[in-house]
């Protein structure tokens, strides 16, 4: 509740607070193989090969 208020603070800025635990959860739990949008971000492409005419 406390971060609530520092929110409305007028100098308040959002590096304020150290976010790396949250950072890394999040990479983990999203972006990992397996991750909620990994396959999103992880697409392979390979283009069609077209015959010579």
């Amino acid at each position: 509740m406390v971060r609530f208020f520092d929110y409305l603070r007028p100098d308040f800025h959002p590096n304020d607070h150290d976010t790396t635990e949250y950072l890394e959860y999040y990479k983990k739990k999203l972006l990992n193989e397996g991750g909620a949008i990994a396959p999103y971000f992880v697409k392979e492409f390979t283009p069609p090969v077209r015959a010579v005419s």
